[in-house]
């Protein structure tokens, strides 16, 4: 948790100080919610929101949705497998004359099932 809420804070802050980070707790088992409390504590920007038990994934980018207030937002896992580092680019490109913009892994890491489901693309080019 610490080392992404350090590369978003860096990322995003390199385009604007005017931002929020919300960090949702879907009914972890471990300690989480305690992270995520202190790291709200320590930088003001980040929020937390805890559900009372694991509701999925949709139900958890859902609620951050909901609480979010800024004009541009980003969706990520907390795993870093969505790279911190790649935001700016994609603002950059939202920002342009760019109608859609479509993020996705070339290289994941994930369990056999998974990467047959997740390799099966389309690749858009300009």
């Amino acid at each position: 948790m610490d080392q992404l809420t350090t590369e978003l804070v860096k990322h995003v802050g390199s385009i604007t100080q005017s931002y929020e980070l919300i960090l949702v707790d879907d009914g972890s088992t471990d300690m989480s919610w305690e992270g995520i409390k202190r790291i709200c504590r320590l930088n003001g920007k980040i929020k937390g929101i805890k559900l009372s038990r694991n509701f999925g994934q949709h139900k958890a980018i859902t609620s951050g949705l909901q609480e979010a207030k800024g004009e541009w937002i980003i969706v990520m896992d907390c795993d870093l497998q969505d790279r911190p580092d790649q935001i700016a680019k994609l603002y950059r490109e939202a920002t342009s004359e760019n109608d859609i913009i479509l993020a996705g892994r070339l290289n994941r890491t994930d369990k056999n099932l998974k990467l047959l489901i997740y390799s099966h693309h389309c690749d858009i080019s300009k």
